[in-house]
């Protein structure tokens, strides 16, 4: 019994492992309104190259309540997006964006990861 137990459980966790997406994939959810590509600006919201150490409301596009917190101090760095992509509107309310959050850590985690690897 135990051992099948065991074997559960790892079959389980290799099912788990190879399901998890990549930053890059998860981040397909925000690409219909962001861009990680260099110098594009045509998107409704900003383009998020070189977003780890600037000024939240700092890039064309982005909304009224990204900029007052901006202007309050919001800078986004990597606890500062883990906290933003958990729940977009308690960190920023009313910013406007059709997005309610990635529930799971290491999500938030990959996408981070992956804004961190955008070219500057």
């Amino acid at each position: 019994m135990r051992i099948f137990l065991f074997a559960a459980v790892a079959i389980l966790a290799v099912a788990g492992a190879a399901s998890a997406q990549t930053g890059a994939e998860i981040f397909q959810r925000c690409a219909g309104c962001h861009s990680v590509a260099a110098g594009v600006v045509d998107t409704p919201g900003p383009n998020l190259v070189g977003l780890i150490g600037r000024k939240a409301g700092s890039q064309p596009g982005a909304s009224d309540a990204m900029k007052a917190a901006g202007d309050k101090g919001l800078v986004w760095s990597e606890a500062t997006l883990d906290k933003f992509l958990d729940d977009p509107y308690a960190a920023v309310p009313d910013n406007g964006m059709e997005f309610s959050g990635l529930e799971r850590a290491p999500d938030r985690k990959a996408v981070i990861d992956y804004l961190k690897s955008a070219p500057h």
